[in-house]
């Protein structure tokens, strides 16, 4: 056990100089900046959780295990500011427990009598004040005069504390050199084996570093006291026990049975030896055990330190030489003791306290490092699946925009097309349809009116050519133009259903939007009608006017009309077919009609030259045919003349009616062709635009759906890598804690405490 001490005590100096007792505030105060640091990493370790917890990442970052953890570490921190060297005082009645620690103390500060003087227990520590003060138990918030302890804690006083009471003293740290330290003393009744016995170690000694069992010289340990140092072993585990044969100046020149001082001695010494090894087991080694007995007196070593002159409690007949001897050796013993004790307690203290405290913090490092290991591989996991979604997302989005751009060249290209070829067919079954107006006018059955009735005739006429135009248009058009038009718009559909994601397509609802629908072939788009409307013979031949009266048909002027009319009809009817835009594409055949259509025009104004043309004619006629010829030719002519004459009766009157009216309506129908094809196209090709401006509504959506949701991954793929890194950075301060922690161990347990933690 001495030579533990010797190597204690070298490596203690080393370590904070000739102060024993100065390992312990070393270590606490090594251990505190130990926990402070873990507690400002740990406090903000907390608030990185809770920030992580508020950037919706998809990863679960719980800050309650780091708050429970901050909670332990301040509980702890406390603790260990509380923590002191403790040392526990028993024994019987007058065994002298109170006069050993006032012999330590180096001063009177317990109080000390004869018989049962301490009724309870007292614990004594340093205080900067320069004034001592204690604590009464029951005014724990009110320090009170030293100078009442002799009452309340003495057995004979009527106002004496309860047994099981503890009264705390605090004295000057300056004037007693062991109060200097964070050490405490705790002074107890005698030992009394009851069922509150229990209750006092649990109380007051749970925590005690070394337990000073005080035990009269001049008789054995009893029963008694074995008994409650079995409590105390039942309780705590291997306590630390010195066994103080106080008194043992009354072996001084005494002339009892048993005149062999030293034999006495051994006998203490062996029976000790038993029963801390045999019968209570906290020791192994027998030489240990002997190096824990010690033979003192007290109140030598108290007069001594106080400066006082001691008076006996015997008569002493011996060789004064000798007795010095003895009281020398006596005084030796108690330093002997002290010794012991200081290195005893100061690394039971720093083992009992802070190794505890040690193994609590590396578990508690190892749980924080274990949460971060796990969170950093969560958010590693996360961030690879974050960024295989972005990937798939930006995929996604330049298929998207480039299935956009061709839709967009679909609608701009193809529409224009349509229209253009719409334009051109609808220009087509008209012209194609005025032209063949002789044989709408056929369809037309009701008889020819009398004068009067003409107007109404031309009224029903015209609500007929309206009917049988319209029916004749569109069944010319209606089959090529709406093929192509249901195909163009299939194709614009299909294109834009190829552009949206899946999952918009999926949410298809009674409440989707209009584009949705069509998607997905929840709604029906009825083709569009083509108004006709404008077609209208009543406004168009309002100016018509029939000319009912005889009229030779072998006239010059009605040749003439035979020959150039139908001519001068087919160039207007070109002309109003010929589409805008076309003009610059047309041929040398075409551009001749421009310069035939001014010359018919002209020879149909012939015929009202005919009394000139007659003659001229005639005298050419004349000139060259013989007369038989003329007079046969004349007479033929005038037969037919008067066929003609006697001929002209309703039934003619209608031909040449339903005549004229065709050669008047064609150029007025003509006229409109081009602004009824030009308005049929535009519906079309508008109906297309809508249908593609109401998809690109949700198109647009989409991609600015995609685009955000590129965005939240960029930034979710940015917080994930800042908690990978923060947590990089927390685990290597944890890692540096612990080593700090470690190294506490290696400092100030030694092997054994380094292999516990």
């Amino acid at each position: 056990m001495m030579s533990t001490l010797e190597g204690n005590q070298v490596g203690l100096y080393q370590n904070g100089g000739g102060d024993v007792l100065h390992k312990f505030e070393l270590a606490k105060e090594e251990m505190t900046g130990c926990y402070l640091k873990l507690k400002r990493s740990t406090n903000s370790l907390a608030s990185f959780f809770a920030e992580c917890a508020k950037a919706e990442v998809g990863v679960t970052m719980d800050e309650k295990p780091v708050r429970e953890a901050l909670d332990q570490i301040d509980h702890i921190s406390g603790v260990i500011s509380r923590d002191q060297m403790k040392v526990a005082f028993f024994g019987r009645t007058s065994s002298g427990k109170s006069t050993v620690a006032n012999a330590m103390l180096g001063s009177k500060i317990l109080p000390v009598g004869m018989g049962d003087t301490t009724n309870c227990f007292i614990t004594m520590q340093g205080t900067p004040n320069p004034e001592p003060y204690m604590i009464h138990p029951l005014h724990p918030d009110k320090p009170q005069s030293v100078h009442s302890v002799a009452q309340l804690a003495h057995a004979l006083d009527k106002n004496k504390l309860q047994r099981s009471s503890q009264l705390a003293m605090f004295w000057p740290a300056e004037k007693v050199p062991l109060l200097q330290h964070d050490i405490m003393l705790i002074d107890s009744p005698g030992i009394s084996v009851d069922v509150a016995t229990d209750t006092w170690i649990d109380k007051y000694c749970l925590d005690a570093d070394v337990f000073i069992f005080v035990a009269n010289a001049d008789s054995t340990i009893m029963e008694a006291e074995k008994a409650f140092f079995f409590k105390v072993s039942q309780h705590l585990s291997n306590p630390n026990i010195f066994i103080l044969q106080n008194k043992w100046d009354l072996s001084d020149g005494d002339d009892g049975d048993v005149d062999d001082v030293s034999g006495v001695r051994e006998q203490h010494i062996n029976r000790s030896v038993e029963f801390l090894v045999d019968e209570l087991k906290v020791m192994e080694d027998a030489e240990e055990a002997r190096n824990r007995v010690f033979f003192i007196s007290a109140r030598e070593e108290l007069a001594q330190r106080s400066g006082r002159v001691m008076n006996r409690s015997h008569s002493f007949d011996g060789d004064p030489e000798q007795h010095e001897r003895d009281v020398q050796a006596r005084h030796e013993e108690f330093a002997k003791f002290e010794q012991a004790f200081q290195f005893c307690v100061c690394d039971s203290a720093i083992r009992t306290k802070f190794e505890k405290h040690t193994q609590k913090g590396l578990r508690i490092m190892k749980r924080l490092l274990d949460l971060l290991s796990s969170a950093k591989e969560t958010c590693g996991n996360r961030r690879l699946q974050t960024g295989q979604r972005q990937d798939a997302l930006v995929k996604q989005h330049k298929a998207m925009k480039s299935r956009t751009k061709k839709l967009e060249q679909l609608a701009k290209t193809r529409v224009a097309q349509l229209a253009n070829d719409v334009r051109s067919k609808i220009a087509t079954a008209m012209g194609d349809e005025f032209l063949q107006l002789n044989l709408v006018l056929e369809k037309f059955t009701r008889p020819f009116p009398d004068d009067s009735d003409v107007e109404e005739y031309k009224r029903e006429l015209y609500e007929f050519l309206d009917r049988e135009l319209k029916i004749g248009i569109e069944g010319r058009y209606s089959r090529d133009i709406f093929a192509a038009y249901d195909q163009l718009r299939a194709q614009i559909i299909d294109q834009a259903r190829q552009i949206m994601p899946e999952e918009w397509l999926q949410r298809s609802g009674p409440n989707s939007s209009a584009a949705i629908l069509i998607l997905t072939g929840q709604a029906n788009i009825p083709r569009p009608e083509l108004n006709l409307s404008s077609l209208s013979c009543a406004s168009l031949c309002h100016n018509f006017q029939e000319d009912l009266n005889f009229n030779f048909s072998l006239s010059f002027s009605n040749i003439m009309s035979k020959i150039v009319g139908p001519r001068i009809s087919r160039c207007m009817m070109q002309r109003q077919v010929t589409r805008p835009g076309q003009e610059d594409g047309r041929t040398g055949a075409q551009n001749a009609e421009d310069y035939v259509l001014p010359v018919l025009t002209t020879l149909s104004m012939l015929p009202s030259k005919a009394p000139l043309a007659l003659v001229i004619v005639g005298g050419m006629v004349w000139s060259k045919l013989s007369w038989r010829v003329i007079v046969g030719v004349g007479a033929v002519y005038g037969g037919v003349y008067a066929y003609e004459k006697l001929t002209w009766n309703a039934v003619a009157k209608h031909r040449a009616f339903k005549r004229q009216f065709a050669q008047f309506a064609r150029p007025q129908l003509a006229s409109v062709i081009p602004m009824m094809s030009s308005h049929c196209s535009e519906r079309l090709a508008g109906e297309l635009n809508q249908l593609h401006q109401t998809l690109r509504v949700d198109i647009d959506a989409a991609l600015k759906s995609v685009e955000t949701d590129i965005s939240s991954t960029t930034q979710e793929i940015t917080k994930l890598n800042e908690i990978i890194t923060n947590s990089s950075t927390y685990i290597e301060k944890l890692e540096v804690h612990r080593t700090e922690f470690e190294g506490f161990v290696g400092k100030f347990l030694g092997d054994s405490g380094e292999q516990d933690a």
